[in-house]
């Protein structure tokens, strides 16, 4: 190979290796994207759970802030809401960590909603938001936020936890 040639290949083979980082970039991307349009739409489908247990029972459940056994706790929102069409992978997001996902509940509860009602609330207070945004040392499941269920059915993705959280604003 003469020095002419060795040129002209150096440049493509850079624009190549660019190219296949631009893939491995777009394909973790979209995996990001996917896992949090399913976790929102788990969150939606337990706002959904909520409401039909408020409309048979008056009130919202008692649930734990975070079970000991979220799958078998008589206070588990796993448990409580299987009853109101609730599956028990809604309750996981898809980008938990695999240990919280193995858990089988990636989502505490605002122990200060138990027994409330949603209706003829003055303003939104939130529901439930990711295990992880208990502990600053982990990251935020989606881009480094977390997703948070408010009593009026929105979720939102922040990276500010609610105030009466540890290490909450």
């Amino acid at each position: 190979m003469n020095r002419r040639s060795a040129f002209v290949l150096w440049p493509w083979l850079v624009i190549l290796a660019m190219l296949g980082s631009l893939v491995v970039v777009m394909n973790m991307l979209n995996r990001e994207l996917r896992q949090e349009g399913e976790c929102r739409a788990r969150l939606e489908r337990i706002y959904m759970a909520m409401e039909l247990y408020e409309l048979g029972n008056g009130h919202l459940p008692k649930l734990d802030f975070y079970p000991d056994n979220p799958r078998e706790g008589r206070e588990s929102l796993r448990v409580v809401l299987s009853k109101y069409g609730l599956l028990g992978s809604d309750c996981v997001c898809p980008a938990a960590h695999p240990l919280i996902q193995e858990k089988g509940l990636s989502y505490v509860w605002n122990i200060a909603l138990n027994n409330q009602s949603l209706s003829g609330r003055q303003q939104p207070d939130w529901m439930l938001i990711e295990l992880e945004a208990l502990n600053p040392k982990l990251r935020g499941p989606h881009l480094r936020q977390y997703h948070i269920l408010y009593t009026d059915g929105k979720v939102q993705r922040t990276s500010r936890i609610p105030y009466h959280l540890p290490g909450g604003n």
